[in-house]
């Protein structure tokens, strides 16, 4: 009798846990909702400021290509003569960067090559070292 009585308490004890965290989940599914609707009327009112914002500079910029007319258009053409002179300094650059990556992957494999043979070469040394004193321990 009293270990049946224990058993139903321990099932009622968790049921309660279980509908008390489902209370919990609820709450914290309405607060991070509130949150959602918060941060979308935050962007709605971000974009409108940016739309006025671009309405503002298309205006300016009317009003500028108005003022300045014939000045434009000389600016245009010094524009793409400095594009070409800047395109022509970036293949230049691009080739001497290519040759110098060549010749440090030379010189990297070079560096591997003296590495490695050191290191043969003091293996060999070990080896040699340890038969040394191997044999002498026999006598």
């Amino acid at each position: 009798m009293a270990a049946d009585t224990v058993i139903l308490g321990i099932i009622i004890g968790t049921l309660a846990a279980i509908v008390y965290s489902l209370r919990v989940l609820i709450l914290l599914e309405r607060r991070i909702a509130r949150v959602d609707l918060n941060i979308e009327s935050l962007t709605r009112k971000v974009l409108a400021e940016e739309l006025k914002i671009e309405q503002q500079e298309d205006a300016i910029s009317k009003k500028l290509d108005a003022l300045l007319g014939s000045k434009k258009t000389s600016a245009k053409k010094t524009a793409k003569k400095s594009a070409k002179k800047s395109t022509k300094k970036s293949s230049k650059k691009a080739a001497t960067k290519k040759s110098a990556k060549k010749a440090t992957a030379k010189k990297s494999t070079r560096k591997t090559a003296k590495k490695s043979a050191k290191k043969s070469s003091k293996k060999s040394t070990k080896k040699t070292s340890t038969r040394r004193s191997s044999s002498r321990r026999k006598k």
